[in-house]
């Protein structure tokens, strides 16, 4: 599905090759890449959308299977980490994996793996490096196990600093996962939402409204990072809605063309659920 912004109009466009859901998504060199996932076929695929003649194409398979994992591009590389491991989403566990593609080669290739085995993290890059911010590290099928990891990857040297290891950066608040994508707006990281297993974490019953958490499970705070200070704050109010399992991405805002972060669809309450509801950001 496709969004006109302006007009404030979707279309559907051309059909992936293969069915499934918690794919690693990234854009890169004005395409769509689609990594692993979950379902047959999906798993252990990367699937590439070119918008401009609105088709796909199989790309080369990744070096492990996964889903609920993450993915960031710098340049003409793409970072593939963590997830489920063989996309087992009833009772697949953790991994610590990362693999990097070269657009131009059309080639993968292994990289230093995480300190710390997440799926359903939010990544993203400065430019520079590479940033993983929480997750979970339980098995698959409930959203058990939240951390608060902060994991930067340093593509010069192959290595990963961890907010638990000495001079790492700071923790992300409040552990949680399904925040999808974080995104690097106005030199800073936002994360979006989340969800955890009402009433079997450290956070105890929902709601607790310290967190942000609502009595549904998900989370309407907007989580705000300098790379620089090495800092986090509340960047802005929580989201209208509460939600996880969407993909915030930074664009143009209709009309003004200035750059807001869209958030649309996801989940409204912990475990599987859906909405249709689009909405931006925009921060000074």
């Amino acid at each position: 599905m496709v969004l006109d912004i302006n007009a404030s109009k979707w279309s559907v466009r051309a059909q992936r090759p293969f069915v499934g859901h918690h794919m690693a998504a990234v854009t890169a060199k004005n395409k769509l890449y689609l990594i692993g996932g979950y379902l047959a076929g999906t798993t252990d695929n990367m699937q590439i959308y070119d918008p401009i003649s609105n088709s796909w194409t199989v790309g080369p398979k990744p070096l492990f299977k996964s889903g609920a994992a993450a993915a960031a591009a710098i340049g003409d590389t793409i970072y593939y980490c963590g997830g489920i491991d063989n996309g087992n989403d009833v009772s697949g566990a953790p991994i610590a994996k990362c693999a990097k593609f070269n657009i131009g080669s059309g080639k993968w290739s292994s990289m230093a793996s995480m300190p710390h085995a997440v799926h359903h993290a939010a990544m993203a890059t400065d430019g520079k490096l590479v940033y993983v911010f929480g997750g979970r590290n339980s098995k698959a099928g409930t959203a058990l196990g939240p951390v608060n990891y902060t994991q930067v990857y340093d593509p010069s040297t192959n290595t990963w600093k961890a907010n638990t290891q000495p001079g790492g950066p700071a923790a992300t608040p409040v552990g949680r996962g399904g925040m999808g994508a974080a995104v690097y707006y106005k030199s800073h990281f936002y994360i979006f939402g989340g969800e955890v297993r009402c009433g079997m974490t450290w956070m105890g019953k929902c709601p607790n409204p310290k967190i942000s958490l609502t009595s549904l499970g998900v989370f309407d705070r907007v989580d705000r990072y300098n790379p620089v200070t090495n800092k986090w704050d509340k960047g802005l109010p929580g989201m209208s809605l509460a939600r996880h399992g969407q993909y915030p991405v930074v664009g143009p805002a209709p009309k003004s063309g200035a750059p807001v972060v869209y958030v649309c669809a996801g989940g409204i309450k912990q475990s599987y659920s859906e909405d249709t509801i689009c909405t931006y950001m925009t921060a000074p």
